[in-house]
């Protein structure tokens, strides 16, 4: 099994916002993908559960529509269920199923087993060297400051991607 501190650093990189939205700013359209979409909406709810679309939005970083999209797709699969709020009958907060949380099992095991057959490849020295490497970026990447040049693309601070849900200034540069 894969070390679990370079779990911890390999994990923490790739959700650190910074790091993703500088490496990966080219693969944003590819990121709407639908089952990842659900996927990562699943997750958000699972960690917060009994929220509501508009919380998702922002949690998410998607617009609203798209949000009201996936939650009707992940309600008819069986993955969460919609209840009335006790405070407010308007709003109807969000809450895991337990389909849902096998769902996300599931989606764990098959991660981590791609990474122990991944891991696999290295040696044990290779394991802790790269261990040691991601805890440095990630320390690194923790200690930088949004206004940082390596932010500011051509569009101006382009942390998380810079752009509220996905829409660029002038058009997408990356579909010309």
């Amino acid at each position: 099994m894969a070390d679990k501190n370079f779990m911890d650093e390999l994990g923490e990189m790739v959700t650190n916002r910074s790091f993703m939205g500088t490496v990966l700013l080219h693969l944003r359209q590819q990121q709407q993908d639908n089952a990842r979409g659900k996927s990562r909406m699943l997750q958000a709810i699972s960690e917060n559960d009994g929220v509501t679309n508009s919380q998702l939005s922002e949690i998410l970083d998607i617009r609203p529509s798209s949000v009201s999209l996936q939650v009707k797709g992940l309600e008819f699969d069986g993955f969460i269920e919609r209840r009335e709020s006790q405070e407010d009958k308007r709003v109807s907060l969000i809450y895991i199923t337990s389909k849902g949380r096998q769902a996300l099992e599931q989606q764990s095991a098959i991660v981590d087993e791609s990474t122990e057959k991944l891991m696999n490849l290295l040696t044990e020295d290779e394991q802790v060297e790269l261990t040691r490497i991601l805890k440095k970026l990630n320390d690194q990447l923790s200690d930088l400051d949004e206004d940082d040049e390596m932010f500011n693309g051509p569009f101006g601070n382009q942390r998380g991607f810079g752009f509220p849900h996905g829409r660029f200034p002038g058009g997408n540069p990356f579909r010309k």
